[in-house]
Protein backbone atom coordinates (compact mmCIF):
# COMPACT_ATOMS: atom_id res chain seq x y z
CA UNK A 1 0.00 0.00 0.00
CA UNK A 2 1.18 3.79 -0.76
CA UNK A 3 2.22 5.80 2.35
CA UNK A 4 -0.59 7.94 3.45
CA UNK A 5 1.30 10.48 5.02
CA UNK A 6 0.65 13.36 7.66
CA UNK A 7 2.05 15.60 9.84
CA UNK A 8 2.30 13.68 14.00
CA UNK A 9 3.30 15.63 16.83
CA UNK A 10 4.09 12.32 19.83
CA UNK A 11 4.41 14.24 22.96
CA UNK A 12 6.25 11.80 25.56
CA UNK A 13 8.66 12.69 28.34
CA UNK A 14 10.90 8.98 27.62
CA UNK A 15 13.44 9.85 25.01
CA UNK A 16 13.89 6.62 23.81
CA UNK A 17 10.03 6.45 22.73
CA UNK A 18 10.48 9.63 20.75
CA UNK A 19 13.43 8.40 19.32
CA UNK A 20 11.72 4.88 18.34
CA UNK A 21 8.13 6.97 17.71
CA UNK A 22 10.08 9.15 15.37
CA UNK A 23 11.84 6.17 13.26
CA UNK A 24 9.10 3.90 12.74
CA UNK A 25 6.57 6.70 11.63
CA UNK A 26 9.20 8.53 9.50
CA UNK A 27 9.69 5.01 8.39
CA UNK A 28 5.81 4.93 7.61
CA UNK A 29 6.09 8.25 5.08
CA UNK A 30 4.72 10.38 7.91
CA UNK A 31 6.34 13.87 9.01
CA UNK A 32 6.95 14.21 12.58
CA UNK A 33 7.71 16.16 15.38
CA UNK A 34 8.51 15.56 18.60
CA UNK A 35 7.70 17.18 22.13
CA UNK A 36 8.97 16.08 25.87
CA UNK A 37 5.99 17.80 27.46
CA UNK A 38 3.10 19.16 27.00
CA UNK A 39 3.62 22.63 27.24
CA UNK A 40 6.39 22.16 24.42
CA UNK A 41 3.40 20.53 22.16
CA UNK A 42 0.94 23.60 23.23
CA UNK A 43 3.85 26.09 21.61
CA UNK A 44 4.60 23.76 18.87
CA UNK A 45 0.74 23.87 18.14
CA UNK A 46 0.85 27.53 18.16
CA UNK A 47 3.59 27.79 14.86
CA UNK A 48 1.37 24.99 12.81
CA UNK A 49 -1.43 22.73 13.28
CA UNK A 50 -0.59 18.96 13.05
CA UNK A 51 -2.85 16.08 11.78
CA UNK A 52 -2.95 13.66 14.61
CA UNK A 53 -1.31 14.16 18.03
CA UNK A 54 0.38 10.70 20.48
CA UNK A 55 -0.33 12.07 23.42
CA UNK A 56 1.39 10.16 26.65
CA UNK A 57 -0.86 10.89 30.12
CA UNK A 58 2.35 11.01 32.50
CA UNK A 59 4.14 13.82 31.35
CA UNK A 60 6.61 16.65 34.10
CA UNK A 61 4.08 19.43 34.51
CA UNK A 62 1.26 19.72 32.68
CA UNK A 63 -0.15 16.39 31.97
CA UNK A 64 -2.26 14.62 29.20
CA UNK A 65 -5.40 15.35 30.98
CA UNK A 66 -4.66 19.19 31.30
CA UNK A 67 -3.34 19.32 28.39
CA UNK A 68 -6.46 18.20 26.52
CA UNK A 69 -8.27 20.59 28.93
CA UNK A 70 -6.18 23.40 27.52
CA UNK A 71 -6.64 22.27 24.14
CA UNK A 72 -10.78 22.69 24.81
CA UNK A 73 -10.49 26.49 26.58
CA UNK A 74 -8.24 27.59 23.86
CA UNK A 75 -10.82 26.24 21.36
CA UNK A 76 -8.00 24.06 19.60
CA UNK A 77 -9.30 20.94 18.60
CA UNK A 78 -6.54 18.53 17.59
CA UNK A 79 -7.35 15.07 16.70
CA UNK A 80 -5.34 13.00 20.03
CA UNK A 81 -4.66 9.51 20.69
CA UNK A 82 -3.57 8.87 24.51
CA UNK A 83 -0.50 6.50 24.76
CA UNK A 84 -0.11 5.79 28.09
CA UNK A 85 0.80 2.70 30.74
CA UNK A 86 -1.51 4.23 33.46
CA UNK A 87 -4.38 3.61 31.80
CA UNK A 88 -7.40 3.96 33.83
CA UNK A 89 -11.54 3.78 32.55
CA UNK A 90 -11.78 7.30 34.66
CA UNK A 91 -8.89 8.14 32.76
CA UNK A 92 -10.01 7.09 29.66
CA UNK A 93 -13.37 8.25 29.66
CA UNK A 94 -12.62 11.84 30.83
CA UNK A 95 -9.92 12.04 28.21
CA UNK A 96 -12.71 11.08 25.05
CA UNK A 97 -14.81 13.71 26.99
CA UNK A 98 -11.92 16.23 26.51
CA UNK A 99 -11.57 15.19 22.94
CA UNK A 100 -9.14 12.41 22.96
CA UNK A 101 -10.36 10.28 19.67
CA UNK A 102 -8.58 7.18 20.82
CA UNK A 103 -6.84 5.68 23.95
CA UNK A 104 -3.78 3.00 23.88
CA UNK A 105 -2.21 1.34 26.60
CA UNK A 106 1.30 0.85 26.83
CA UNK A 107 3.27 -1.54 26.56
CA UNK A 108 1.38 -1.55 22.59
CA UNK A 109 2.67 -3.38 19.35
CA UNK A 110 4.05 -0.99 17.10
CA UNK A 111 1.72 -2.69 14.55
CA UNK A 112 -1.46 -1.89 16.59
CA UNK A 113 -0.10 1.52 17.14
CA UNK A 114 0.18 1.83 13.05
CA UNK A 115 -2.77 0.57 12.15
CA UNK A 116 -4.30 2.61 14.15
CA UNK A 117 -2.70 5.73 13.09
CA UNK A 118 -3.53 4.73 9.63
CA UNK A 119 -6.98 4.49 10.01
CA UNK A 120 -7.17 7.65 11.43
CA UNK A 121 -4.96 9.46 8.54
CA UNK A 122 -6.98 7.48 6.30
CA UNK A 123 -10.44 8.82 7.40
CA UNK A 124 -9.05 12.48 7.40
CA UNK A 125 -8.01 12.33 3.98
CA UNK A 126 -11.21 10.37 2.22
CA UNK A 127 -13.82 13.30 0.93
CA UNK A 128 -16.66 10.59 1.13
CA UNK A 129 -16.02 10.61 5.18
CA UNK A 130 -15.69 13.87 5.16
CA UNK A 131 -18.52 14.65 3.19
CA UNK A 132 -20.53 12.90 5.96
CA UNK A 133 -19.29 14.71 8.71
CA UNK A 134 -19.89 17.46 7.32
CA UNK A 135 -23.66 16.61 6.52
CA UNK A 136 -24.92 14.74 9.68
CA UNK A 137 -28.40 16.66 9.69
CA UNK A 138 -29.44 15.83 6.65
CA UNK A 139 -27.83 12.29 5.32
CA UNK A 140 -30.06 9.35 5.80
CA UNK A 141 -29.07 6.88 4.01
CA UNK A 142 -25.89 5.19 2.77
CA UNK A 143 -27.42 5.23 -1.33
CA UNK A 144 -27.40 9.27 -0.86
CA UNK A 145 -23.86 9.20 -0.42
CA UNK A 146 -23.43 6.81 -3.03
CA UNK A 147 -26.03 9.29 -5.71
CA UNK A 148 -23.23 12.36 -4.22
CA UNK A 149 -20.12 10.48 -5.08
CA UNK A 150 -21.25 8.55 -8.13
CA UNK A 151 -20.74 4.93 -6.61
CA UNK A 152 -22.14 2.17 -5.45
CA UNK A 153 -23.87 1.68 -1.78
CA UNK A 154 -21.32 -1.41 -1.53
CA UNK A 155 -18.39 0.78 -1.89
CA UNK A 156 -19.72 3.66 0.56
CA UNK A 157 -19.56 0.89 3.42
CA UNK A 158 -16.55 -0.52 2.16
CA UNK A 159 -14.96 2.81 2.61
CA UNK A 160 -16.23 3.68 5.91
CA UNK A 161 -15.15 -0.29 6.77
CA UNK A 162 -11.87 0.15 6.09
CA UNK A 163 -11.22 3.41 7.82
CA UNK A 164 -13.60 3.21 10.99
CA UNK A 165 -14.00 -0.37 11.21
CA UNK A 166 -17.58 0.57 12.48
CA UNK A 167 -20.89 0.41 9.46
CA UNK A 168 -22.62 3.16 7.86
CA UNK A 169 -25.25 3.70 10.46
CA UNK A 170 -22.80 3.36 13.17
CA UNK A 171 -20.19 5.68 11.71
CA UNK A 172 -22.95 8.51 11.03
CA UNK A 173 -24.55 7.65 14.62
CA UNK A 174 -20.91 8.42 15.92
CA UNK A 175 -20.42 12.05 14.09
CA UNK A 176 -23.77 13.04 15.21
CA UNK A 177 -22.65 11.99 18.75
CA UNK A 178 -19.09 14.01 18.55
CA UNK A 179 -20.99 17.42 17.05
CA UNK A 180 -23.56 16.69 19.85
CA UNK A 181 -20.85 17.08 22.33
CA UNK A 182 -19.24 20.18 21.02
CA UNK A 183 -22.96 21.96 21.29
CA UNK A 184 -23.03 20.91 24.64
CA UNK A 185 -19.83 22.13 25.69
CA UNK A 186 -20.21 25.07 23.90
CA UNK A 187 -23.82 26.54 23.46
CA UNK A 188 -26.81 27.07 25.61
CA UNK A 189 -28.58 25.27 23.14
CA UNK A 190 -31.27 22.77 24.83
CA UNK A 191 -31.59 18.88 24.07
CA UNK A 192 -34.34 19.54 21.74
CA UNK A 193 -32.48 21.91 19.69
CA UNK A 194 -29.63 19.85 19.44
CA UNK A 195 -31.16 17.08 18.48
CA UNK A 196 -32.61 18.22 15.34
CA UNK A 197 -29.38 20.27 14.54
CA UNK A 198 -27.10 16.79 14.51
CA UNK A 199 -29.96 14.94 12.54
CA UNK A 200 -32.42 13.15 15.36
CA UNK A 201 -36.18 13.00 15.00
CA UNK A 202 -36.65 13.65 18.16
CA UNK A 203 -35.29 14.31 20.98
CA UNK A 204 -36.06 11.06 23.16
CA UNK A 205 -33.76 8.88 20.11
CA UNK A 206 -31.13 11.70 20.76
CA UNK A 207 -31.01 10.84 24.77
CA UNK A 208 -30.83 7.33 24.04
CA UNK A 209 -28.63 7.26 21.45
CA UNK A 210 -26.02 9.20 23.23
CA UNK A 211 -26.31 7.59 26.67
CA UNK A 212 -25.58 4.24 24.56
CA UNK A 213 -22.50 5.33 23.18
CA UNK A 214 -21.19 7.64 26.24
CA UNK A 215 -22.33 6.17 29.10
CA UNK A 216 -23.97 9.36 29.87
CA UNK A 217 -26.99 11.32 29.06
CA UNK A 218 -26.61 14.42 27.30
CA UNK A 219 -27.04 16.80 30.59
CA UNK A 220 -25.13 14.88 32.73
CA UNK A 221 -22.42 15.48 30.01
CA UNK A 222 -22.58 18.89 29.91
CA UNK A 223 -22.55 19.02 33.43
CA UNK A 224 -18.93 17.08 33.59
CA UNK A 225 -17.65 18.58 31.00
CA UNK A 226 -18.03 22.18 32.09
CA UNK A 227 -17.20 20.95 35.57
CA UNK A 228 -13.51 19.82 34.11
CA UNK A 229 -13.01 22.96 31.53
CA UNK A 230 -13.42 25.01 35.15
Amino acid sequence: MDPIGGNILIVDDDPLILKTYDRIFHSEGYAVKTAASAEEALRLQEVRPYDLILLDMILPGMNGIEFLRTCKKLRVNPLVIVITGFATLDTAIEATKLGAYGFIAKPCRIEDLLAKVDQVMLQRKDPLIAFIKENIRSIQSREAVAQRFGVSPGTVLNRIKRTTQLSFFEFLQSCRIDQAKNFLEETELNISQIAERVGFHTPQAFTRTFRRLTGYAPRQFRKFSRLHLN
